[in-house]
């Protein structure tokens, strides 16, 4: 007869263990998007008048939000600014002697542009947006770029990459 009390108290043991087993064997997972956002002014950089010397942009803020570690990479086809006719829409062929410079901690460092120039290289993730402050720099040398024609626009394109480093 005490067999059968004895077994009904192994059976609500083992049913409660079994609870609390599963209980303590569930795990609540979430997946995290990786996210990059980057926000700047929606403005060209332009040197104005170029002078003999050193001549600066003004200052671009870039701001990145990222989860993730990232890259920044500039591009151009001609580093150089090049005379740019407005009428027609096309390149010249003449060019000013330095290439151009960036900076992205405002005017304290400077590169020397290439076609695919690494501005930041894996950035690490952070809980706060980094913050970029670019210019550009170009030297308008004498007597090379004195034969340049006055009144028309030198220009190059550059593009910015903000990727992934993955």
């Amino acid at each position: 007869m005490k067999t059968k009390p004895f077994l009904v108290v192994l059976l609500l043991l083992v049913l409660a263990l079994g609870v609390s087993a599963q209980n303590f064997t569930q795990k609540v997972t979430a997946f995290v998007q990786p996210i990059i956002q980057v926000v700047w002014p929606d403005q060209e950089l332009d040197f104005g008048n170029l002078s003999m010397g050193v001549n600066e942009t003004t200052t671009m803020q870039i701001k990145v939000y990222s989860n993730i570690a990232y890259s920044i990479v500039l591009e151009t086809e001609v580093p150089y600014l090049t005379e740019y006719d407005v009428n027609v829409n096309i390149y010249g062929r003449k060019t000013l002697k330095e290439p151009i410079k960036v900076s992205i901690n405002n005017g304290v460092d400077w590169k020397n542009v290439t076609n695919s120039l690494v501005l930041v290289s894996n950035a690490p993730p952070s809980v706060t947006e980094d913050i970029y402050d670019l210019k550009y720099q170009q030297i308008l040398t004498f007597p090379d770029d004195q034969v340049l024609t006055e009144g028309l626009i030198y220009k190059t394109d550059i593009v910015l990459f903000v990727t992934p480093a993955i």
